[in-house]
């Protein structure tokens, strides 16, 4: 038999607030997918008119996180209505980059059976303009991953043999993903 609901504990007003949340963000990531804009990529801003503007409000920063956007713009309007500002700036492309190449580096870990402990030394191999984009994020890079060292190299440079040899494209650009594993000790 199922537990009975504590009714002294449900809230209406935040189960309704999340109920408005959910459809600002159920639109904001269709508009994302019509653009073809990936939810990796940040935004810079996102404008919510609304009837309900205290419940978006009370629920901005899941809002923010949630659709990947920086600022939150809620204003009071008899009408519901989103608008994103899509234009990718040079920090934005920065920031989605540096993001993509984690997923992609983090999903060549789990193909390879790499467990979350065990550290890597990465090698990532990119034109000019990327490398410059990744001078920013290198430690967020170095985290995401697990790398103990991170080190950006030119495309054609090919100095030793990495155990982990993969190249993956990422918009239009073309990145070598080189790794060895550090530390091949597992503990529970």
């Amino acid at each position: 038999e199922w537990p009975k609901a504590d009714e002294k504990f449900i809230d209406k007003k935040l189960e309704n607030n999340f109920e408005i949340a959910k459809q600002v963000i159920e639109k904001a990531l269709a508009m994302r997918a019509e653009v073809k804009i990936g939810v990796r990529w940040p935004l810079s801003k996102m404008s919510v008119h609304t009837k309900n503007p205290e419940a978006v409000k009370a629920l901005s920063e899941v809002i923010k996180t949630q659709v990947n956007v920086k600022n939150l713009e809620i204003i009071n309007s008899k009408e519901e209505k989103i608008n994103l500002d899509t234009k990718l700036t040079s920090d934005l492309l920065s920031e989605g980059y540096a993001r993509e190449i984690a997923r992609k580096v983090q999903d060549i870990r789990k193909k390879t059976g790499l467990h979350k402990s065990q550290e890597i030394e990465l090698i990532l191999q990119v034109d000019k303009e990327l490398e410059k984009f990744l001078q920013k994020h290198l430690e967020m890079l170095k985290k995401r991953v697990n790398a103990k060292k991170l080190v950006l190299e030119s495309l054609k440079e090919k100095k030793k043999t990495y155990k982990i040899c993969e190249e993956v494209a990422i918009k239009d650009k073309k990145v070598m993903i080189l790794f060895d594993i550090l530390n091949n000790l597992y503990c529970n």
